[in-house]
């Protein structure tokens, strides 16, 4: 006998805005009662990249690509039990029955947190989930250095699940409190953009890897462009060493640097940008009252493109590494 399932009952105790937070889709809100975006289903291959529609009262979505359209048989949306299914591959029996089980974990908090409007709190807000199915070992990390220890460590890997982040390595970002706010997705070839961030995350109120230093107003911070860099430099025995996500320094992320040292080693890439930045950000931290060191690169160098013996090198004492210059704070 089949077990019984009521599929009224589950479609009115999950919302729409649950299952996509399960999955790690972000959306903005484009109205009232709906969120746009993305889409993140498996039938979707080509197409606007705001073609996915949520209507948060009636707890249904819509996806109007054409691609999506012919893959589901010419289907526009559906409710919740539609998008599990199509999610899970599975049927919308099976997708109830995983709901009911609890087998498809759902967070319990408000879906205001998967939508990220413009304007109000610009805060980044604690994410409700974690992915869970993320490789440490792929050919990306390999030829970018990360061994699988250090992608633990930092809880990097390839995302082989669902969301907009699937088939990229998914970054996990965190708060200054270790609050997990936001992940970012690098693509695995040439594909463009390089990085992904969530709609309405702000990278500039953050500093990647900060919630991992000892906050010590005595100790030496190395701050560095990326994500990679940040890698590169931890892999290299330097742990107290934040990036910036960007090549610009936010007042929210100099406030976050006043927090937890006096010290600072910029760390740079050797270009163009990377040079105005060293300038500009060297400037701003002296009038701080910090001691400012910086690692003027060659042309073409980067972080995580070094090997460990010349991140070291350039990370050493001033005597011992004629890139580095001394400046001092007032």
């Amino acid at each position: 006998m089949k077990r019984w399932v009521s599929f009224s009952e589950i479609k009115s105790a999950v919302t729409m805005e649950q299952a996509l937070s399960r999955y790690g889709i972000f959306l903005k809100a484009a109205g009232l009662d709906t969120l746009r975006g993305q889409c993140p289903l498996p039938t979707h291959e080509t197409g606007s990249a705001h073609s996915f529609s949520v209507d948060t009262r009636r707890s249904i979505w819509a996806c109007h690509s054409e691609s999506c359209i012919r893959n589901r048989g010419g289907g526009v949306g559906g409710n919740v039990l539609d998008f599990v299914a199509l999610m899970e591959r599975c049927s919308i029996r099976a997708a109830a029955l995983l709901l009911q089980d609890g087998s498809v974990e759902l967070p319990s908090a408000p879906a205001t947190q998967v939508a990220r409007p413009a304007g109000g709190d610009r805060r980044n807000v604690p994410l409700t989930f974690q992915l869970t199915e993320l490789l440490g070992q792929h050919p990306y990390l390999v030829a970018r250095g990360v061994d699988e220890a250090t992608a633990a460590w930092f809880g990097i890997g390839y995302n082989r699940g669902s969301g907009f982040l699937r088939g990229r390595i998914a970054i996990p970002i965190h708060n200054a409190a270790g609050e997990l706010v936001a992940y970012a997705g690098r693509s695995v070839d040439s594909s463009e953009p390089k990085y992904l961030f969530p709609p309405g995350f702000r990278k500039s109120a953050e500093l990647f890897n900060l919630h991992r230093v000892n906050s010590n107003p005595s100790q030496e911070l190395i701050v560095v462009e990326g994500f990679f860099d940040c890698v590169r430099v931890h892999r290299a025995g330097f742990p107290n060493v934040v990036a910036l996500m960007g090549c610009t320094m936010s007042r929210e992320q100099t406030k976050l640097l006043c927090a937890v040292c006096s010290q600072v080693v910029l760390f740079l890439d050797g270009d163009s940008a990377g040079r105005q930045a060293l300038s500009a950000i060297s400037t701003t931290l002296a009038a701080r009252g910090f001691k400012v060191r910086k690692v003027c690169l060659p042309d073409g160098w980067q972080p995580d493109k070094m090997s460990t013996h010349d991140v070291q090198r350039s990370l050493g004492d001033c005597t011992e590494c004629k890139y580095i210059e001394e400046e001092a704070g007032p």
